[in-house]
């Protein structure tokens, strides 16, 4: 959910149910850490991680999450484990609890199952408490108003970016095939041109399968794709993910590449890290050689806060890089 819509979390059963709204599915076998600011504790900066398979990797997680925390600061951090195995979810709170930083003291501690919940406070009850974890809780329901859509688990995620399939997929990459025809770099205006009608298609409201097939191959080429990515920002990006996700889906293949990064950045500057990871995933699962996935695959892995792009003019940077090409 939008940071900046005000929402009360009174009770662990609220913070639990907000939980999906700021993962973007409904988080299982987790290690979540929010870093919390101000004497409301608003929450801001999410990480999460899978529980460890075993006690081997549990230090390595843990000291990821307390890193991604103390990285990106807060006055203080929530740390909330889930798990079939309450034991488990338990010990890795207490594990990420002890690498925090001096500075990003715990604020509160849960661990929780699938429908009971412990906390660290000292009136907690030895069999926890109960809870319910419902898709019409108050703040599901106001994030589904606002556009944020929570999936049901990670699959889900991962199908959203699924190819059309054929006997659609075989209309769509003829249509695309004589689509590149038309858009061949020829010319001394090409960059130019390509740049045009990127703009120019970016300022409908709405798209069509043609409109989006031809965004997809002007950003086979960087002036299309670069004067895509000076469009996004936080106030667009939920739509700018739907819009790049839409066009991965109708190309597929490697070609569907740098619409993969696009809607992997809008994710991230969506603050939805879970989306922008399948995206930036695909594009180097299908092009380990791009250079534009591997460096926003790596800020996202690495928890760089999003609102960094603010400092850069975007499209000032576009527009100086035409003005070195026509020099």
């Amino acid at each position: 959910m939008d940071e900046t819509t005000p929402y009360r979390a009174r009770t662990f059963e609220d913070l639990l149910n907000a939980l999906p709204t700021r993962c973007g599915f409904v988080p299982r076998e987790s290690i979540i850490g929010i870093c919390v600011s101000g004497p409301r504790h608003r929450l801001g900066f999410t990480a999460r991680m899978d529980l460890p398979p075993d006690e081997v990797h549990a230090d390595a997680v843990a000291r990821t999450v307390a890193y991604h925390l103390g990285r990106n600061g807060g006055d203080g951090a929530i740390l909330v484990a889930l798990s079939a195995d309450p034991g488990a979810a338990e010990d890795m709170v207490h594990r990420v609890r002890e690498l925090l930083p001096p500075d990003l003291p715990e604020v509160l501690g849960l661990w929780a199952t699938a429908d009971r919940v412990w906390s660290d406070l000292p009136d907690c009850p030895p069999d926890g408490e109960p809870y319910t974890l419902s898709a019409t809780h108050e703040v599901r329901v106001r994030a589904a108003t606002e556009g944020v859509v929570v999936a049901d688990d990670r699959e889900d995620l991962w199908r959203e970016l699924e190819p059309v399939p054929r006997p659609r997929r075989d209309w769509l990459d003829r249509a695309f095939a004589d689509i590149v025809a038309e858009w061949i770099p020829v010319g001394p205006s090409w960059e130019h041109d390509h740049a045009q009608e990127m703009a120019r298609l970016l300022d409908r409201g709405s798209f069509e399968d043609g409109d989006l097939l031809v965004m997809s191959v002007l950003c086979q080429w960087i002036p299309g794709r670069d004067t895509a990515w000076a469009r996004i920002d936080a106030s667009n990006a939920r739509r700018m993910y739907d819009i790049w996700a839409a066009a991965a889906r109708l190309v597929g293949g490697v070609e569907a590449t740098p619409m993969l990064c696009l809607a992997g950045f809008a994710g991230w500057q969506a603050s939805d890290g879970a989306r922008a990871i399948n995206a930036l995933d695909r594009a180097r699962m299908l092009n380990p050689e791009y250079t534009l996935a591997g460096l926003l695959g790596r800020m996202v892995e690495c928890g760089v806060d999003p609102r960094v792009v603010d400092t850069l003019d975007s499209e000032r940077w576009v527009r100086r890089f035409f003005d070195r090409r026509s020099a």
